[in-house]
């Protein structure tokens, strides 16, 4: 019985590290392009010689919309790759308790 509930929440695991893992991958092309957007648009800016108007048109196109998307897109990387690492100590705990159970049999 324990075998049989360690090997389903082994695999409800595995699917969820690959849901994790597919999720990672899109935040982390998010947070590329917005960085790159907003890194572009602020270099841009930077050319103006007048930066009223420089902070006007940053504004007006959304650049700080892009900047606080990157941060949290990097937030939500962050915490997605907390949760990878927890998964990775439970399988290693299952492991380990799998080779005990064995050495004892």
């Amino acid at each position: 019985m324990i075998e049989e509930n360690r090997e389903k929440y082994k695999r409800e695991l595995e699917a969820r590290q690959k849901e994790l893992v597919a999720i990672l991958s899109g935040l982390t092309a998010i947070a590329a392009h917005s960085t790159n957007v907003s890194a572009k648009a602020y270099g841009q800016a930077s050319q103006n010689p007048d930066p009223t108007k420089a902070c006007a048109k940053l504004t007006k196109a959304g650049t700080h919309i892009h900047g606080r998307m990157a941060v949290d897109a990097a937030k939500a990387i962050v915490t997605l790759q907390e949760q990878l690492y927890q998964i990775g100590v439970v399988f290693d705990y299952i492991q380990e308790l799998e080779k005990e159970e064995d050495g004892e049999s």
